[in-house]
């Protein structure tokens, strides 16, 4: 199992949206103190209308089952830890990279990291095949 590797059940719990406001969660990586670090993002909650710019990403493609282990912090928790895919964690690495060099501040909406997926898991499985 290599360094980046998930290692342990330590999970990341996301804060609640405002839907009436029309909240969303983006994403900001954190500047590494060396190189190989691993991927720290904030993950921070802003109304819609009042966000800061950002680009939208879909990483919801390649092996089912999430291997790679980011530190996550948002407004309540300091530091936590969640699992992404493999192709997701190679393009947070690189892009961390690319905006140490550019000294950019991007935000991203990412699905895997900025939908809470846990409330759609709920949903199906107290759902009866009649149900919509």
């Amino acid at each position: 199992m290599s360094a980046h590797e998930a290692s342990t059940n330590e999970s990341y719990t996301y804060q609640s949206l405002d839907h009436a406001t029309q909240q969303i969660r983006l994403i900001h990586l954190l500047e590494p103190s060396s190189f190989d670090d691993p991927i720290n993002i904030e993950i921070n909650i802003f109304d819609l209308s009042k966000a800061p710019p950002f680009t939208a990403l879909s990483y919801v493609w390649g092996p089912p089952d999430p291997a790679y282990e980011i530190h996550v912090r948002d407004q309540i928790s300091e530091s936590t830890k969640l699992k992404v895919r493999e192709n997701l964690f190679d393009f947070l690495f690189v892009f961390r990279e690319q905006q140490e060099k550019h000294d950019s501040d991007k935000h991203l909406w990412i699905d895997q990291l900025s939908v809470d997926r846990s409330i759609y898991d709920v949903r199906a499985q107290s759902s009866g095949p009649n149900d919509e």
